[in-house]
């Protein structure tokens, strides 16, 4: 058979190993996850929240003079919601090394989907600020996206900042309306949203 000595055909198969390994070593990551975090599997018990949030998180830095901004996706609106909340976390600390110790619940209404992600991400902010509590974990309980009755009820898990032993990276002060975009795009929901650092 000329087909399988040809180069196209050694790309292929090259082309599948590359994919299947790479599914493989996910398959891998996810197992170590749920071994070494078996109370998370408890805590959610929830196999779609759990693969996203050891696999899934979606979310881009960006740099805009003067300020930083966060570009996040989810397959709905409430993990463009989480995305975006974590990529925000991320700006302040690495996440790798806070701990889920307590729980905070916020409840948000606004107007429109922009007000809300907005004012989602203040209060956030506000609760690191004045109590110095940073999410690890973000599950959104409910989210109601058709304005003008749009509203957000949210459980963080997560600690109290410690500056022994989590990095400081960033101070935000606050998101802001500029350029924000909350929007369903083939199917993928993506926000936008800029800080004042």
């Amino acid at each position: 058979m000329p087909f399988l000595r040809s180069e196209k055909c050694k790309y292929v198969i090259l082309t599948l190993n590359i994919e299947i390994g790479m599914a493989v070593l996910k398959l891998l990551v996810l197992l170590q996850s749920l071994l070494n975090t078996r109370r998370d599997w408890r805590r959610t018990n929830n196999i779609s929240f759990f693969i996203w949030y050891h696999l899934g998180m979606n979310f881009e830095i960006l740099d805009i003079s003067g300020d930083i901004g966060i570009r996040a996706a989810g397959i709905t609106c409430k993990y463009a919601f989480v995305n975006t909340a974590m990529g925000m976390y991320s700006l302040i600390t690495d996440l790798a090394h806070i701990r889920e110790k307590k729980d905070i619940k916020i409840e948000i209404e606004s107007s429109s989907l922009e007000g809300l992600l907005v004012a989602y991400l203040n209060e956030l902010i506000f609760h690191f600020d004045t109590y110095g509590f940073i999410g690890k974990k973000i599950e959104i309980l409910d989210l109601q996206p058709v304005p003008p009755d749009c509203r957000l009820a949210s459980t963080i898990h997560g600690e109290e900042f410690d500056t022994r032993r989590h990095e400081k990276r960033l101070l935000i002060k606050a998101a802001t309306y500029h350029n924000i975009r909350v929007e369903k795009v083939n199917g993928e929901w993506k926000t936008e949203v800029v800080f004042d650092i």
